[in-house]
């Protein structure tokens, strides 16, 4: 008897129907649980900063998940065939491509620091005004890693810059721009190009001016083999390996020019680098003319995503090239040498 009972049981419930969570309920749930983090979040009050960075990572993460379980199980696709509503799946995935844009810019440096600062500013700002130093400091740092703030930048130092049509000199100076590694960097590779490009207009020799820097090995070898590799020959390549900055090329540069007897330079360098580097070799009384590695900046419009943080690159190399220029007008006013 126990033994009927049991298989009784057991082909019964398995007959049963198994009723599914359809993609809808998955939708409400999930909505349900962002939306009451959120609730909480707004109407609780003194959270810390490791509540709300923790907070914008699962209302982030949220937003994906929310957006997945509505188009990926169908639901958008079911309410686009009712008569008179758009294209749901479209304009989720819209939307999703857009929330990705705009919030992951916050979660990468410098953007998440541009985050944390402002919300902290915020929060603390509540109790006391010492929290404007935090929202002005994450300002400062969006700002500054913004396109349209960092083009501004590098405008101020490439004004009145273009490249020659008709370039003319009786030697080539190009200037290291660093190394990467054990080559050299993508901006000196850059400079290498347009002296390249010049020497095949005006056939003269190459000075490569590239020393240490910061690093430990000189970068004229590097930047020798490279211009070798492009086509220059080698008894065309004169190596400058002493030189540590800007005003050192331009030193070493003239006791080369010297001893060859050369009389009319031309400078190689990029557009963001060619004001400090003629002032330079005006600090060391030389006459030379340039030939910039690219076209300066110009003006332009602006989408909404370069708006968001970005990479503070340009602007930090920008900025270096103004403390670099102040350097310059700080030696001069010291009356040791005077520019020509």
């Amino acid at each position: 008897m126990s033994r009927l009972l049991r298989h009784n049981a057991r082909t019964s419930s398995s007959k049963l129907p198994v009723s599914k969570p359809s993609c809808f309920e998955d939708f409400i749930c999930l909505s349900s649980l962002l939306l009451s983090a959120l609730r909480s979040h707004v109407i609780m009050p003194g959270h810390d900063i490791v509540h709300m960075t923790c907070f914008i990572l699962t209302m982030s993460w949220g937003g994906v998940v929310l957006g997945e379980v509505f188009f990926a199980n169908g639901c958008g696709k079911r309410l686009s065939q009712i008569p008179g509503l758009p294209n749901f799946d479209m304009l989720f995935k819209t939307m999703l491509f857009v929330i990705k844009k705009a919030i992951e810019p916050f979660l990468v440096p410098p953007g998440i620091f541009v985050a944390v600062l402002i919300i902290s500013g915020l929060l603390i700002f509540k109790k006391t005004k010492a929290g404007v130093f935090n929202i002005f400091i994450g300002l400062l740092i969006w700002a500054m890693s913004i396109m349209p703030v960092s083009d501004a930048l590098m405008r101020g130092l490439e004004k009145g810059l273009a490249i020659p049509a008709q370039p003319h000199g009786d030697v080539i100076i190009v200037l290291g721009g660093g190394m990467a590694g054990n080559e050299p960097s993508e901006d000196t590779k850059t400079r290498l190009l347009a002296a390249v490009k010049l020497y095949r207009l005006i056939r003269t020799p190459i000075i490569v001016s590239a020393g240490a820097g910061q690093g430990i090995m000189a970068e004229a070898p590097a930047d020798g083999r490279e211009l070798i590799a492009l086509g220059v020959p080698q008894q065309k390549i004169i190596l400058e390996d002493k030189s540590r900055d800007t005003l050192e090329n331009a030193m070493y540069s003239k006791k080369i020019c010297r001893q060859y007897g050369f009389k009319a330079p031309v400078v190689v360098t990029s557009a963001v680098h060619m004001k400090r580097a003629l002032r330079s070799f005006r600090f060391e009384k030389m006459e030379v003319s340039y030939f910039p590695a690219s076209a300066p900046v110009g003006r332009r419009a602006y989408n909404w995503q370069e708006y968001l943080p970005g990479s503070m690159d340009n602007s930090a190399r920008a900025l270096h090239e103004y403390l670099g220029l102040v350097y310059l007008k700080m030696l001069e006013k010291t009356g040791l040498q005077k520019p020509v």
